[in-house]
Order: structure tokens, then C-alpha cells, then sequence
């Protein structure tokens, strides 16, 4: 995602109620410390833990009801990229950046990855 290609806002993610959060993506990814991209650390620091992976997601998904979705242009393969900024945390909170996909022949958006948004004018 990172800002490539063309992409407008969008009052609402595509069939957002039906979006997906594998339980694996948060545990064994986001939350994970053994994970070499260091998110854990990050999500640590607002509450998150791989004890509490179910209220992470139901964060993740409570945020699609209340933020836009910049919506990128389909790919090659027809696959629809999406990035939501929320807010998120249980013991203090952040803006998070998420990404979601629908993929080619697909119908219901899914998390490719969250991660801590940079605060305007730091790169």
C-alpha cells in the first residue's frame, strides 16, 4: 500500500461488516515478540498481547465502522487494496494504520497488516 498508485476515500470499506481478521495474523504476526518486525512491541505498549488476541480483533473490526477507507486502485489480477486509520488501545491509544485486500473473485475485504501511524512532518 504505502502511498503507490492511484486512491480515493471512501465513505465506508466495501462490505466492511463482512470483513475477516484471521486469528493467526494477530497472534502469530502482530502480536508475536518472535516476530522479527517488531509490531509486538508496539501493540504491547496500548495493551495488546497474544492474551487478549480476540479483543484486538473485534477492535479491528469495530474500527471499519467508524473511519474511511482510502480505497486504491484494483491490480493487475483485479485485487482492491484499502488502508484504514483508527484508533485503537486498551491501556492508552494510538492511531493505527490497517490494510485490508479484496481479492480478485473474492467479496469480503480481509487484514493484511496494522502498524503504528507516523506522526505528521516525522519520516
Amino acid at each position: 500500500m504505502g502511498g503507490r498508485g492511484r486512491y480515493s476515500i471512501s465513505a465506508w470499506m466495501p462490505r466492511f461488516r463482512l470483513a475477516t481478521v484471521p486469528r493467526a495474523k494477530i497472534r502469530d504476526y502482530l502480536l508475536s515478540p518472535k516476530n522479527p518486525g517488531g509490531k509486538a512491541a508496539f501493540f504491547k505498549t496500548l495493551g495488546y498481547t497474544t492474551k487478549n488476541v480476540d479483543r484486538f480483533k473485534k477492535d479491528l473490526l469495530d474500527g471499519l465502522k467508524h473511519n474511511k477507507a482510502f480505497v486504491y486502485a484494483e491490480n493487475k489480477r483485479g485485487d482492491v487494496s484499502m488502508s484504514v486509520i483508527m484508533e485503537l488501545g486498551i491501556t492508552k491509544r494510538a492511531e493505527v494504520v490497517t490494510a485490508w485486500v479484496i481479492e480478485a473473485g473474492e467479496k469480503n475485504p480481509h487484514l493484511v497488516t496494522a502498524y503504528p501511524r507516523k506522526a505528521k512532518g516525522k519520516r
